[in-house]
């Protein structure tokens, strides 16, 4: 079922947000997002938190998928 279906019939959802690393190296981020696999309904993805330079969240977010 997905988040929207949720919603619609009034379900409770849990969804967390996870920022991009702050370097190449997203091996702390992707064992984070694996932990809550099976556990959250949707992972929402910071774009540049408090305006600090990092990996772009839609790379990120397709790495993330993709494992």
């Amino acid at each position: 079922m997905t988040l929207r279906e949720k919603h619609q019939k009034g379900k409770f959802t849990i969804t967390v947000e996870l920022d991009p690393p702050k370097s190449s190296s997203a091996q702390k981020v992707f064992d984070q997002a694996a932990r809550l696999k099976g556990k959250v309904d949707a992972i929402n993805i910071a774009d540049s938190p408090m305006s600090k330079m990092r990996m772009s969240p839609i790379s990120f977010i397709l790495f993330v998928t993709t494992q």
